[in-house]
């Protein structure tokens, strides 16, 4: 049985966080996708939109990692690997991550593509998910924080889903159970 993992997907609106989730629980036999939006979105009465970032929206951004982080933990726990597709704004949030997931092996990408490629992406979304001027701002935050060490950067901008899922696959654990 291969050992399970926890993958960490972030970037702007519009990088392929989401596809690439999608893409990469479906290739392994025991595996797990947690969406955060969906996390966030399970605040029915007081939710609050996670920008700008209010005292209030931040403790329900901090609420959605932990939360993350609970069920990926019980899903590796028991045997699963985890695929989490959220935008990882902050360093501090990425920290609360990286604390809440100490002890298990957890491989975080940080997505990437240029400008251009990135506003075509979100035209391309339907309008219900369109992000616009917030996908570019979002993007503006990554690119200052293209350098960190805390992730494997991965630029798709030349890249189809199907050769950005192969070049993340090098650097995850094989799945031997497949």
């Amino acid at each position: 049985m291969s050992t399970p993992f926890i993958c960490i997907l972030t970037g702007a609106p519009g990088v392929g966080k989401s596809t690439l989730a999608e893409l990469l629980s479906n290739t392994y036999a025991r595996s797990a996708r947690v969406e955060v939006d969906d996390l966030r979105h399970m605040i029915r009465g007081g939710i609050v939109s996670p920008f700008p970032e209010t005292p209030e929206a931040s403790k329900q951004l901090k609420l959605s990692v932990r939360n993350a982080c609970a069920l990926a933990r019980n899903f590796v726990e028991n045997g699963f690997s985890v695929f989490i597709d959220d935008i990882v704004e902050t360093a501090e949030r990425l920290s609360q991550y990286q604390n809440l997931l100490k002890g298990l092996p957890v491989y975080t990408f940080m997505l990437h593509c240029d400008g251009d490629t990135l506003a075509r992406r979100d035209q391309g979304r339907s309008p219900e998910v369109q992000m616009g001027a917030r996908s570019f701002e979002l993007h503006q935050v990554f690119e200052k924080r293209l350098l960190e060490k805390n992730w494997y950067l991965i630029n798709s901008t030349q890249l189809t889903p199907l050769e950005t899922l192969l070049e993340i696959q090098t650097l995850l654990p094989p799945d031997i159970d497949h």
